[in-house]
């Protein structure tokens, strides 16, 4: 995408977004719970953006979703 960008004039967005507390969530009610958690947020994610966007898990806690050609 990087390189269709500007020659196209198209606008690219990043959001990138973190769970707070999600060590201390592990460390309360173990890793199957925190990766319970972490696959909620990513289907959320993904029901909720565009479907020209595309959310991901960026590592650890953190995701990010790519927002192509929003009109910035």
């Amino acid at each position: 995408m990087r390189s269709r960008a500007p020659h196209y004039s198209l606008s690219l967005a990043v959001i990138m977004l973190t769970i707070d507390h999600l060590k201390t969530s592990n460390d309360i009610y173990g890793h199957p719970m925190g990766n319970a958690v972490l696959a909620r947020v990513a289907e959320h994610l993904q029901a909720v953006v565009r479907s020209t966007n595309t959310p991901a898990r960026f590592g650890g806690e953190e995701f990010v979703v790519i927002l192509p050609e929003n009109g910035l």
